[in-house]
C-alpha cells in the first residue's frame, strides 16, 4: 500500500462520551490563524496533485488551504469529537451531544452548525449487507464492444498511469477475488478508506462497489476484462448502506478531497441522493443545479481541480421523482445513464435536464445485463446506472492514457462528441453511447509552425472575451487565415485576418457567442497549417 500526503484524514480530538451523540458539520467564517500558506502547497498537496494542477494551468487557491488547526482545537475544546475536515467548504465533521452545540455556535470563528445524521456509526460500527452469490459464465462482453474498448486495449491503452478513485458502499471480497489479484500484486491499489467508520477496511458491508469496480478493473483471461484494468485505484466507502442521511454527501466531499490531495485523475461514484430517512434533508428538483447540494457542489469543485468526475445518473426513471440524483447534476462532469443490450434507454434510467437546463445524463452505457464480478469468484450480470458509470470512467482513463495532453474538460468534451447521438442530445440518453473509434476522429492531430515562425493564441481559456488575439512574428507576403470549428467539424467563425503583410503583429479574431466547451482554431498562411485547442468556460 502506497502512502500519500493527506493532511485531513482523521482528526480525533477527544475521548468519546459515554452517551449517544449525533453528527454535525461545523462551518467556519475564514481560514485565519493558519499555519499553512499558498506559497508552500507541497505541505498539504501531494506532488502528483500539484503536477495535475500545473499540467492543466490550475492555480492553487484559498479553498485548497486546510482548515485552521486553531479553529479545530477550539471546537474540540467544547467536548465535541472532530473526525474530518473539508478544505473546500472550510468545515469539519464532528460528533457531539446536543448540549454541546450551543457552545460550538457561540465560538466567534463558527459561521454555522448543520445537523447531518443521528447517532454515531463512526463509533458503533456498521451493518453488514450480503448479496446472493451467483456464479455464472458471462455472455459476450458487449459492454466493452459498445465503447470500443477492444480497439483501445489492442493499441496498448489500459488506463496505465492514471488513478481512479471509486466511491461506494463497500467492496466485499475485493481483497480475495482472483480477478482483482493484479491490483495487489502490481501495487495498483494505492489507498483505501472507510469514511463511515474511520478505518482503512473497505472490504466489507456490500458487494455493490465490488461489482462496479469489476467493470473497470477485473481481469479474467477466460471470461472478462474491465475497461481500464491496469489503472491505479483508490477505494473509498462513503455510503452507509443501512440508512440514508445527509452525512453521506459530506462523506463524498471528504473522499473527493482525499482523492484530490493524492493526485487522482478520475473519480467515479455509483451513488445518488434525493430522498433521505429524515425528510427535512430531502432535495427538491430545483436544487439540482450543480452548486446547491453538498455532493453536487463537491463534484463541481473537483472538476475545477482538474479531476474528471463520473457519476451514475440514478435509477429513478420509473419512479415519481424520475430525475437524476445528485451529484449527477454537477457541472462539467459525466453523468451516465443506462441502456439495454438492444441500445434503448433503460426504463429505470433517470432523466434530465438539470434544474438549470443542462443536458443530463451526459452519456449512456450498457446498464441492463451488464457483466459484473460475483463475490463468490465468478461473474454474473446486473442492472443499473451504477454499472454503466464505471465503464465510462475506465474508457476515460484509457483515452487519457492515449492522449495525455488533454485536460479533464477537453477529455470530457471529446467523450461527449464521440457519442452515438452527439448531434442531437436529449434528456434521456444525453449524447448517447461514446465510442473510441468515433473519438479518434474528434481529436484532431495538432501540427506546429516551425520554431522560427512563433505563434501565440490568447486568451485561452476564453471567458467573457469577444475576440481572440493571434500574435505572430512572421514576416510573410502570404495572407493569414483563421477559422474556428466545433469538435464535430462545424465552422462557426473564420475569414482572412491579415492580407499580404510586410510586418509582424497581433491579429484580432472576433468571436461569436460560444457555449462552454472545446473548440479548434485552424490557422493557415498558404504554406503552413496549425490547430489550437480553445476552451470556453
Amino acid at each position: 500500500m502506497r502512502y500519500f500526503l493527506i493532511v485531513f484524514t482523521l482528526l480525533f480530538s477527544s475521548a468519546l462520551a459515554a452517551q449517544e451523540v449525533d453528527r454535525y458539520v461545523v462551518y467556519f467564517r475564514d481560514k485565519e490563524n493558519n499555519s499553512y500558506s499558498l506559497d508552500r502547497p507541497e505541505e498539504f498537496l501531494s506532488p502528483r496533485a500539484l503536477a495535475r494542477r500545473a499540467a492543466q494551468q490550475i492555480t492553487i487557491s484559498p479553498d485548497d488551504l486546510p482548515v485552521s488547526q486553531a479553529y479545530i482545537e477550539a471546537v474540540a475544546s467544547t467536548g465535541a469529537t472532530v473526525f474530518y475536515q473539508s478544505r473546500w467548504f472550510n468545515a469539519i465533521l464532528v460528533e457531539a451531544e446536543d448540549t454541546v452545540i450551543p457552545d460550538i455556535k457561540s465560538l466567534p470563528m463558527v459561521e454555522e452548525v448543520v445537523y447531518v445524521a443521528p447517532t454515531s456509526d463512526l463509533i458503533k460500527g456498521r451493518w453488514q449487507v450480503s448479496f446472493k452469490n451467483q456464479k455464472k459464465t458471462p455472455p459476450e462482453n458487449q459492454q466493452n464492444t459498445l465503447l470500443g474498448i477492444p480497439e483501445l486495449q489492442e493499441a496498448g491503452y489500459t488506463g496505465q498511469g492514471k488513478i481512479i478513485a471509486v466511491f461506494d458502499g463497500g467492496f466485499t471480497a475485493t481483497n480475495r477475488l482472483p480477478y482483482f489479484s493484479h491490483l495487489f500484486e502490481e501495487e495498483l491499489l494505492l489507498a483505501t478508506y472507510d469514511y463511515t467508520t474511520a478505518t482503512e477496511d473497505v472490504f466489507r458491508y456490500s458487494a455493490h462497489g465490488t461489482k462496479a469496480l469489476s467493470t473497470i478493473a477485473a481481469i479474467d483471461s477466460a471470461a472478462f476484462i474491465g475497461t481500464a484494468p491496469l489503472a491505479s485505484f483508490m477505494l473509498a466507502v462513503t455510503e452507509e448502506v443501512a440508512t440514508e442521511y445527509m452525512v453521506e454527501e459530506y462523506n463524498w466531499l471528504f473522499a473527493a478531497e482525499w482523492a484530490d490531495s493524492a493526485g487522482a485523475d478520475i473519480i467515479t461514484s455509483s451513488l445518488g441522493y434525493s430522498i433521505f430517512d429524515d425528510s427535512t434533508m430531502n432535495h427538491t428538483y430545483e436544487e439540482l443545479d450543480g452548486v446547491t447540494t453538498v455532493a453536487g457542489l463537491a463534484a463541481s469543485i473537483a472538476t475545477q481541480k482538474g479531476i474528471l468526475v463520473v457519476s451514475s445518473a440514478g435509477n429513478s426513471g420509473n419512479d415519481p421523482w424520475r430525475y437524476i440524483t445528485t451529484p449527477a447534476d454537477a457541472i462539467n462532469i459525466l453523468a451516465v445513464g443506462a441502456t439495454t443490450p438492444q441500445g434503448e434507454v433503460a426504463s429505470f434510467s433517470s432523466v434530465g435536464p438539470s434544474a438549470d437546463g443542462r443536458i443530463k445524463p451526459d452519456v449512456v452505457a450498457l446498464g441492463v445485463q451488464t457483466i459484473v464480478a460475483d463475490q463468490a469468484g465468478g461473474f454474473t450480470t446486473g442492472n443499473g446506472t451504477s454499472f454503466a458509470a464505471p465503464q465510462i470512467a475506465g474508457l476515460a482513463a484509457a483515452v487519457w492514457q492515449a492522449y495525455p495532453e488533454l485536460t479533464n474538460l477537453e477529455l470530457r468534451e471529446v467523450i461527449l462528441e464521440s457519442g452515438s447521438q452527439a448531434r442531437n442530445p436529449d434528456e434521456s440518453a444525453g449524447y448517447g453511447v461514446p465510442n473510441f473509434s468515433r473519438l479518434q476522429s474528434v481529436i484532431l492531430p495538432v501540427q506546429s509552425f516551425p520554431e522560427e515562425e512563433e505563434l501565440m493564441v490568447y486568451p485561452n481559456p476564453v471567458s467573457g472575451q469577444s475576440h481572440l488575439n493571434i500574435k505572430t512574428n512572421r514576416i510573410s507576403g502570404l495572407p493569414v487565415e483563421a477559422s474556428l470549428f466545433t469538435v464535430s467539424g462545424q465552422q462557426i467563425a473564420g475569414g482572412m485576418l491579415l492580407e499580404a503583410s510586410q510586418h509582424a503583429g497581433i491579429l484580432k479574431m472576433q468571436l461569436p457567442a460560444l457555449s462552454a466547451g472545446l473548440y479548434f482554431l485552424h490557422i493557415y498562411n498558404g504554406s503552413s497549417f496549425t490547430v489550437h485547442k480553445i476552451i470556453k468556460y
